[in-house]
């Protein structure tokens, strides 16, 4: 039996324990791509001085798990988009308002309503006119003329961008955490009538997919389906749970089957095409 690589092992530890503390500490980035830089410059100083030698020192496998370390704290900071220029809190940070800001945004995914807000979350386009990037929150009032917002167009709103609420109760469940987790920090609260409908533009990826699933709900609804049969549907291949209705979900949570709504399209299809390719030998056997 072939022994197990401990420095393998050893060196995945480490970039774990970086990743870890890169995602609870706010070390700023350059001060990280300094210190990798230099780390990773002695690294591969010892690597070529210790080539030549019969006994090895500490020095090369002590430099390959800082370095290891730094470059998981690198990994964290470099997918963390408030460290790029073009990330609207920048913006926010830099004039230092809590007044409504003129903001133009794409839908970007449709989440499951509340009570009292329909949720989306949006991609930002401009802020004042200032082009920046990255997605916040979106919640929109309920009411009895409410229509909802379609992806592929551009949309205008005048509204403060607040915090997200942290939760109320000791140990309840931090939607804010969540959210972070996903990089979206900031919400907007507003009423439908004061969302503005600029112009269309499908530009990126969640358009389409957006377009891809209306178009086959549009289908779904020439079908006799019942309301909870669509929903299922729309849960199981299209990744959508918003229509699934409280009853049901409990029916599905008491039976210990909730899982079964966790499983998105992608993996509905590849057990389908999976299944096709399987059992496609079939066809040819007579009756």
């Amino acid at each position: 039996m072939k022994a197990v690589n401990s420095t393998l092992i050893k060196l995945t530890l480490f970039l774990i324990t970086g990743i870890y503390l890169g995602f609870n500490t706010n070390i700023p980035l350059n001060l990280t791509v300094y210190a990798l830089l230099f780390f990773g410059t002695a690294l591969t100083l010892s690597y070529y001085f210790a080539k030549g030698r019969f006994n090895k020192t500490l020095w090369f496998g002590c430099l390959s798990f800082i370095a290891t370390f730094g470059l998981g704290v690198l990994i964290v900071q470099l997918h963390e988009p408030q460290n790029f220029k073009s990330h609207y809190s920048n913006y926010l940070n830099k004039h230092k308002t809590s007044k409504a800001q003129l903001v133009s945004f794409k839908i970007r995914e449709t989440l499951k309503p509340n009570p009292y807000y329909n949720k989306y979350m949006v991609s930002v386009l401009k802020i004042n006119n200032q082009k920046v990037k990255w997605k916040l929150l979106l919640n929109i009032k309920k009411d009895t003329t409410i229509t909802t917002l379609k992806a592929g167009y551009i949309y205008t709103c005048k509204a403060p961008i607040q915090n997200i609420n942290t939760p109320l109760n000791p140990g309840q469940f931090s939607y804010k955490n969540y959210l972070k987790k996903q990089y979206t920090y900031h919400q907007i609260k507003v009423s439908r009538a004061l969302i503005l409908k600029t112009e269309s533009n499908f530009l990126n990826i969640y358009d389409y997919a957006n377009k891809t699933r209306d178009f086959i709900n549009l289908k779904l609804n020439k079908h006799h389906f019942t309301a909870n049969q669509r929903a299922i549907i729309n849960a199981l291949f299209l990744g959508q749970k918003q229509a699934i209705s409280k009853s049901l979900y409990n029916s599905y949570k008491n039976a210990g089957v909730i899982h079964i709504l966790s499983i998105s399209g992608l993996h509905m299809g590849a057990i389908l095409i999976l299944l096709n390719f399987l059992l496609s030998s079939l066809n040819s056997i007579k009756n």
